[in-house]
């Protein structure tokens, strides 16, 4: 392969790594690209700092008894500056080992390898410890050339890239995450028979899309969702939140807009648009006479079914200003005879089935959050 299809084929690999992956797999396509573009290279592994200490995160066709093996700044050459550094031989990239360690590595033959490797530290200019840490074994006999040399650089420019966003997309979620506690706590301050009742039907809704078998991706987001379906009630007047009476109509056709006004409060978080869904439809019911769209079925979001039963259970379990909390069993029944019409039948089978094989306060057959 010559110098330029080289070149053409990095430029058409790397313009297909997704930049929504995770820094793992990133790392392992960018190694793998590496791989199949410079041809002395024949596999590499890379290290992420934790602590004072260096963890081998990803391995591609290198020995993988290196996997998830850790080593503090003592025991292990961290290459300074920007610039690929070669190494000898594999030994040369330790100072010294821990006597478990390197019954590991011997058993793998791996501190017998003869083959040398290049070092590349990813670093910001500003910072004295690298971000991360790649090293590539040569094939044997084989010598670093310049294109090599210079495309590990490159290389290094577009790892670093990667691992600032991910930096700045892990800050701006961390004030994202401080910004909704923000607006929970307001509710509650609002609402105070609604304090935890977020938090639980977040973890409840989590158990249950665990026991659905969904992706911890969606898992995920159900939790999010669960723990902010009831945001729409800042929307809501004190005065009817905390009535202790039956309300009017029209008083409930104004609690009813929650859902709505639960959406509307997050329509500038550009990554929370399925959870904002979620929230929407969390009261629309199985058999079509949910609000606010009156969807029925499967037109219903998975994850407003998932929050609509543990939303329902939690409370009637919790103590509200019309009335004390139900005993479990008789929340439990309650869900029972509305399974049919109100939620998904085969989510709420799941529901009661975890609730069964749990091991909650339970025991007492009394509602966790009702006094006496």
């Amino acid at each position: 392969m010559n110098l330029r299809m080289r070149y053409e084929k990095m430029i058409e690999l790397i313009s297909n790594i997704s930049p929504y992956i995770g820094v793992e797999k990133f790392m392992e396509e960018l190694i793998r690209i590496t791989v199949s573009v410079m041809e002395p290279i024949r596999g590499g592994c890379v290290f992420i700092p934790s602590g004072k200490d260096w963890i081998c995160s990803v391995v591609y066709r290198m020995d993988d008894s290196m996997l998830g093996l850790k080593f503090n700044e003592d025991e292990i050459f961290i290459p300074p500056g920007n610039e690929p550094i070669i190494f000898k031989a594999v030994p040369d990239l330790f100072k010294k080992l821990p006597d478990d360690v390197v019954k590991i590595l011997e058993r793998s033959r791996f501190l017998m390898e003869t083959k040398p490797l290049v070092g590349v530290s990813i670093r910001m200019e500003e910072s004295e410890k690298p971000l991360a840490v790649f090293f590539f074994e040569l094939e044997e006999n084989r010598t670093m050339d310049h294109f090599t040399f210079e495309s590990l650089k490159a290389f290094g420019k577009i790892a670093l890239s990667f691992l600032i966003i991910k930096i700045y997309e892990r800050k701006e979620r961390e004030h994202q995450i401080n910004m909704i506690k923000a607006m929970i706590r307001l509710i509650e301050l609002r609402d105070p028979y609604t304090k935890g009742h977020g938090e639980r039907v977040g973890r409840l809704a989590t158990m249950l899309a665990r026991k659905l078998k969904l992706p911890e991706e969606f898992i995920t987001r159900v939790y999010w969702a669960g723990l902010l379906h009831d945001i729409g009630k800042l929307g809501v007047p004190e005065a009817i939140l905390n009535k202790p009476g039956k309300l009017t109509g029209k008083e409930y056709e104004i609690v009813k807009k929650h859902p709505v006004f639960g959406e509307k409060a997050l329509e500038d978080f550009e990554n929370l648009q399925d959870i904002r869904l979620m929230i929407r439809h969390h009261h629309e019911r199985w058999d079509g006479n949910g609000y606010p769209d009156g969807l029925k079925g499967e037109e219903i979001p998975l994850g407003s079914r998932i929050i609509a039963v543990v939303d329902v259970f939690d409370a009637l379990t919790s103590n509200r200003p019309y009335r004390k909390a139900l005993d479990v069993d008789k929340a439990i029944e309650m869900i029972k005879r509305e399974m049919e019409g109100y939620f998904d039948p085969n989510i709420a089978r799941k529901f009661l089935k975890m609730f069964e094989e749990l091991e909650y306060p339970l025991l007492h057959r009394k509602s966790p959050h009702h006094e006496g």
